[in-house]
């Protein structure tokens, strides 16, 4: 009994530490992962090869078209049709896929900076298979089961494996800026009920894929949640109160007050490191990165213990700082 009792008391308190743990949330947005793709803005996307390559070069078109930071369009994109035009009146023929060396020639018609082309291809396949179940035929006057009989059931397989490899040449050297394979395996399986078609299978793997090709070449935006921390030791009894109220501002999602607070605070309580913490947290979703860093530093400089909530807030501000120089290379600003 006094074990439970020690074991019920652990629990409440646990879930009260962890009830009451304050987070902020905030946006990051995470550089492309192809920074050279980036510099070739202006691009015209060829025929892809493979027996839906049509509808590949459409949709990757489509993607490039939608690719935005900061609101304005990554890429100049010149259409299908206007491609057509230009080179109508160059009296060049457009038949068909194009290799490399003739898509460079189109992009220098056309005024592009690169020319995308690609290959496409996808194998899907449906097995149909028989399983065998058991049910109760006869139950007694006490519903126990008294014989069983065996019987199959009809089942179906079906599978996807789609395989995409876009690739982008520079007009001006004719060298292959990127170039990488894309392939994604998609199953279902069931003895009853709704089970995904070839097609559709195809159409998911489609979609991981160029999820993971919208990484390779746009700058993503991600949410994180960042702890926020809530020792008052040190405090007046009415810095705490204020300090409290913070916390409620943070917690209802308004961290422009909680901040203004911490700030506050900080002023008549230099040394503490809650609140040099928490401020350092409000330079980082403020986007004031190096401040957060030199702030978070600080507090790392007048802490006497380890801490390890201000080492991984220290390696994040780190890598903030990283990506703001990759983003600022990416896109000159």
């Amino acid at each position: 009994m006094f074990i439970l009792l020690r074991l019920t008391l652990l629990l409440f308190i646990l879930a009260t530490v962890i009830g009451c743990t304050t987070y902020v949330t905030t946006e990051y947005i995470i550089p492309a992962k192809e920074t050279a793709v980036i510099k070739y803005n202006k691009v015209a996307v060829m025929d892809f090869t493979g027996k839906q390559g049509d509808s590949y070069r459409s949709q990757f078109e489509a993607l490039l078209q939608n690719l935005k930071f900061k609101g304005t369009p990554i890429y100049e994109i010149i259409d299908r049709a206007n491609i057509e035009t230009i080179l109508k009146e160059q009296a060049f023929q457009l038949s068909g896929i194009v290799d490399e060396e003739t898509a460079v020639r189109i992009g220098k018609m056309v005024g592009v900076d690169a020319i995308w082309t690609g290959n496409v291809t996808e194998k899907t396949d449906e097995i149909i298979s028989y399983d065998r179940r058991s049910r109760c035929k006869l139950y007694d006057s006490n519903s126990n089961c008294q014989y069983y009989e065996t019987y199959q059931v009809k089942c179906l397989s079906t599978s996807a494996v789609v395989s995409f490899t876009p690739k982008l040449t520079s007009v001006t050297t004719g060298r292959l800026i990127y170039s990488k394979a894309f392939t994604e395996s998609v199953d279902d399986y069931s003895c009853s009920g709704y089970i995904d078609d070839q097609a559709a299978l195809a159409n998911r793997a489609k979609k991981k894929i160029f999820r993971n090709i919208e990484k390779d070449l746009s700058p993503m935006v991600t949410e994180i949640s960042i702890e926020l921390k809530d020792d008052t030791d040190g405090m007046s009894k009415p810095d705490k109160a204020i300090f409290k109220n913070a916390i409620k501002f943070a917690k209802s999602g308004r961290e422009d007050r909680a901040c203004e607070f911490f700030r506050e605070l900080l002023i008549r309580n230099r040394s503490s490191l809650t609140l040099n913490y928490n401020v350092g947290i409000c330079y980082e979703i403020e986007g004031e990165f190096q401040k957060a860093l030199d702030q978070l530093q600080y507090t790392d400089k007048i802490s006497t213990t380890p801490d390890d909530l201000l080492n991984i807030t220290i390696r994040r501000a780190e890598s903030n700082i990283r990506r703001m120089y990759e983003l600022e290379s990416q896109f000159g600003k």
